[in-house]
């Protein structure tokens, strides 16, 4: 029998919103291009895009690979996703915490037991 501890679910719960958030940014369209006098005025600004990616810089982090204990997954993403993850993992996790974990039947448990 597996014991589940919070630590575990945590990891688990933050895993799978990875893993959702990944999916989600993959399935997203490519934008059209822009008409040629709109890349024009685009062409000047692009001290201020260089600006924004400087603000902005990408950043890889390891993690580890459930059942392996060498093996990691490489995920790149910009700081400001990082944030976000972080953020809506946090929020996630204080609503679990307060609700009770989502059953499978659909129904919480009640909070504090």
């Amino acid at each position: 029998m597996t014991t589940v501890t919070p630590r575990s679910l945590g990891i688990a719960i933050a895993g799978c919103w990875l893993a959702v958030s990944l999916a989600a940014t993959a399935d997203a369209p490519a934008p059209a291009s822009p008409p040629p006098a709109e890349q024009a005025a685009a062409a000047s600004s692009t001290t201020a895009a260089t600006d924004k990616v400087a603000d902005d810089p990408t950043i890889c982090k390891k993690t580890p690979v459930t059942g392996s204990r060498v093996r990691t997954n490489k995920i790149c993403m910009k700081k400001s996703q990082w944030e976000a993850m972080s953020r809506n993992s946090q929020e996630y996790m204080k609503g679990v915490q307060r609700n009770g974990a989502p059953q499978p039947g659909g129904e919480g448990l009640p909070a504090g037991g």
